[in-house]
């Protein structure tokens, strides 16, 4: 519904950095063609049901065979789909460090009471 919503000046720019973001340097390609992403999205929009989230939009492809018909709208909702929100690991870490952190402190604390 986003993108349904969404100018075509500002899908374009969208479209256009995800292709920069995922090249690597000038002497490889992207996995996304910015321009072929934008004009898939614009197509893929109008077949998509209404209300549709992303999840739902890469099983509509894959369940109907499409992934030929969108292959940048495929490559883009997979790596969308399988990144990360969060770190959870590098915030539980910096929880232990804490923890460890606090614990240190009051053995040490202890021990120079005891001497």
């Amino acid at each position: 519904t986003l993108f349904r919503s969404m100018p075509d000046k500002d899908l374009i720019q969208c479209c256009k950095k995800l292709q920069e973001r995922l090249t690597m340097d000038e002497l490889t390609d992207s996995d996304i063609h910015g321009h072929e992403l934008y004009e898939e999205l614009r197509i893929c929009i109008q077949t998509l049901p209404l209300k549709t989230d992303l999840q739902s939009s890469l099983k509509y492809i894959l369940e109907r065979n499409l992934i030929e018909v969108y292959p940048n709208v495929y490559v883009a909702l997979r790596i969308i789909l399988t990144t990360p929100v969060t770190v959870a690991s590098a915030e539980s870490g910096f929880s232990k460090l804490k923890l460890i952190q606090t614990y240190l402190r009051s053995t040490t604390v202890e021990d120079r009471k005891s001497t």
